[in-house]
């Protein structure tokens, strides 16, 4: 029995591993913000970090689709590692295209209704070159 639930769990690990995507996402003046998102397309959720100037500050993500359009709501910015509200950040969406090269267009709109194009790059690769662009973020993917 044991040996049958190890051979499930190593059959469905690539699985949720194809599931978890990560991104880099700049926007603002001159590019003063930049993100990683870490997003669980599985469970319709994830996780962004958001650093400019000295600061930084950690959302929930929301995955939904419209159209052709993947769309991160973000909510509950608060201190990387905390449940200490970030009293004063306006959570960040995220609206995602991709064109039939490939390419992605990215719009960033805050809940204060700013609104940013934004450059966005897919990070792949394995799990070891994720986590060395997350390390500035001093965040790592699952499994």
């Amino acid at each position: 029995m044991k040996s049958a639930k190890l051979l499930l769990c190593l059959f469905l690990l690539p699985v949720f591993c194809l599931g978890q995507d990560v991104y880099e996402v700049k926007w603002g003046p001159s590019l003063r913000y930049k993100a990683a998102l870490i997003v669980y397309e599985l469970e319709e959720t994830g996780v962004a970090r958001v650093k400019w100037d000295d600061q930084m500050v950690e959302q929930t993500l929301k995955l939904e689709y419209s159209n052709d359009v993947m769309i991160l709501y973000g909510s509950d910015p608060v201190y990387p590692g905390t449940e200490s509200t970030y009293e004063s950040y306006n959570a960040d969406n995220f609206y995602i295209t991709t064109d039939d090269n490939g390419v992605y267009s990215c719009l960033n709109i805050d809940d204060g209704l700013s609104i940013s194009k934004c450059r966005l790059r897919k990070i792949n690769g394995s799990k070891s070159e994720k986590n060395k662009f997350l390390k500035e973020f001093k965040l790592k993917v699952k499994n």
